[in-house]
């Protein structure tokens, strides 16, 4: 190998290996964004879940609207959570935990 074939053989492997530093700092870019993003979701569904237990007129029922919307996602009968729902929440709690199950599911879609 010549002097200049050795020169530009060097020159190729360091933009290798530059290349390859760069393509793992925007692999570890793209990790954080896709956790903002998630974080960001997650945020989202929360407020809207709130939004949803402030019409209901209860905040403390946010929670199950986030149970009403999973619910829809998942091929666990209504009746069971609804079931869930009646066993674990006080009596005079239910029907608004109940409404509240409803709007979640309706709104699946946006939270």
């Amino acid at each position: 190998m010549t002097a200049r074939q050795h020169e530009w053989q060097s020159k190729f492997e360091a933009a290798d290996k530059l290349a390859a530093e760069r393509q793992a700092e925007i692999e570890q870019i793209n990790a954080r964004l896709q956790t903002i993003q998630e974080q960001a979701t997650a945020r989202s569904a929360q407020l809207e879940a709130q939004k949803a237990a402030e019409e209901l007129g209860n905040l403390r029922v946010a929670n199950s609207v986030l149970l009403g919307a999973l619910s829809a996602q998942l091929a666990v009968p209504e009746a069971d959570w609804l079931a869930v729902i009646e066993s674990r929440v006080p009596h005079k709690h239910v029907e608004v935990n109940r409404q509240a199950f409803f709007a979640g599911r309706k709104r699946s879609h946006s939270i």
